[in-house]
């Protein structure tokens, strides 16, 4: 009997020692920083498990959008998108047609003389139209029509106030400025024929720098050619063709600006 009692004696003292070293040794894991951090982890990663199945039963039953348009100039390329790697899906806007086309502008001779046109000053053109000249672009071989050896890029005849420029790129480039020169030096009486405009062409004609010459010498050849060379030449680059020729400049700002 007492062998029984010492035994659950014992017994007793060994369960409550086994409780008190649980108490001092376990910290509860709701009150462990680290613990926490471990279970809310695992929560968090769970529930992005369940958001991505989601997220791909979206992509699954939405429409499928195969182009997406990347505008270049005047150029629309197409491209092909997998939208199941992008990171959200947005409604396109809405159109009259999902097909892009590509689409090519030519810069035609018709466009090039507009842009020399529209060069020349305003009240130097204005002045021109309102007394009766016309600007021609023309397919018409000019040196042969009008009894040249040379090729030409364009042509001024004065009695009839007709101004032609060859249909060919480098031509209105060369000649659509320069052949107004000529008309606006007639409307104020020839300035290109001045005693006074002879005399500076002859001091200062071999300074010029033509922007537009081809190395031929034309635009020095007379002091009608000089005349229409330098206004050219101011219209396009002032101050380099003023430090050139400031006597020639300063004359046709007298009459022209």
């Amino acid at each position: 009997m007492k062998q029984s009692v010492k035994f659950i004696t014992a017994l007793s003292c060994s369960i409550v020692f086994i409780g008190i070293l649980t108490k001092i040794f376990t910290v509860p894991v709701g009150d462990d920083p680290a613990g926490t951090f471990l279970i809310h982890e695992t929560d968090n990663l769970t529930a992005n498990k369940q958001d991505i199945q989601n997220f791909d039963s979206v992509i699954q039953s939405e429409p499928e959008f195969k182009y997406l348009p990347v505008k270049h100039g005047s150029l629309t390329k197409e491209l092909d998108i997998d939208l199941s790697k992008l990171s959200c899906i947005q409604e396109p806007e809405e159109s009259e047609s999902d097909q892009y086309e590509v689409s090519f502008y030519e810069y035609s001779t018709e466009d090039c003389f507009q842009d020399e046109l529209s060069l020349i000053p305003d009240w130097h053109y204005d002045l021109l139209i309102e007394n009766g000249w016309s600007f021609i672009l023309t397919d018409i071989d000019l040196a042969d029509e009008y009894g040249y050896d040379v090729s030409i890029a364009g042509l001024t005849l004065y009695d009839e106030k007709i101004i032609y420029v060859a249909d060919r790129m480098s031509a209105i480039e060369r000649a659509t400025i320069h052949e107004a020169g000529h008309a606006l030096s007639y409307e104020y009486g020839r300035l290109d024929l001045s005693q006074e405009f002879i005399d500076i062409y002859n001091l200062e004609k071999y300074n010029f720098n033509d922007i537009t010459s081809i190395g031929d010498g034309h635009e020095i050849e007379s002091s009608t050619e000089y005349f229409a060379s330098v206004y050219q030449n101011m219209v396009l680059n002032y101050t380099e063709t003023y430090n050139d020729v400031p006597l020639t400049v300063e004359y046709i700002e007298r009459y022209l600006w």
